[in-house]
């Protein structure tokens, strides 16, 4: 049997237990289902070797929660990261407060994914509309949109950081 067959039988068979822990480590039924999809998009891709020793569902849990936790990794040191060098930059020039930069990382986890690279590389990389559009694949004026809707959304979360 081709591995793609078993991983479709495996998806069949075992997916609830994915998106299951996905929701209980992420937080939401959509996190659990793009977990799903990262998982299974991954083992086609040939990136986990099974374990022969496991059952199909704890390989999968085991994968599941490893993508998981590097996830929340991987978000947290994101926003951090951000937060400490883009609080400055939306303070306006004023000193920034201590807190200020854990405030910042809540308020950019909260951004989708274009609008917060959109804002970090207009903001912190200090690019221009034509080399985001470069960056992101995408035209100069859905750079200028997404700029426009990341703005719009920390100005309605947090005024006071209006950048």
């Amino acid at each position: 049997m081709s591995s793609r067959v078993l991983l479709e039988r495996y998806y069949r068979a075992y997916g609830h237990v994915v998106v299951r822990r996905g929701r209980r480590l992420l937080g939401t039924d959509a996190d659990g289902q793009e977990l799903l999809h990262d998982v299974f998009m991954t083992l086609l891709a040939g990136g986990e070797p099974r374990d022969e020793i496991a059952t199909p569902a704890a390989w999968l849990y085991a994968i599941a929660t490893r993508r998981a936790l590097t996830r929340l990794r991987n978000a947290r040191t994101r926003t951090r990261i951000l937060a400490d060098q883009l609080a400055p930059m939306l303070d306006a020039g004023s000193a920034v407060v201590p807190g200020r930069a854990a405030e910042v990382a809540d308020l950019l986890r909260e951004l989708p994914d274009d609008e917060l690279a959109a804002i970090v590389s207009f903001y912190l990389d200090e690019l221009t509309h034509d080399e985001i559009a470069t960056q992101l694949r995408c035209s100069r004026r859905h750079v200028g949109n997404l700029l426009t809707r990341g703005r719009a959304l920390l100005r309605v979360t947090a005024p006071e950081l209006d950048p």
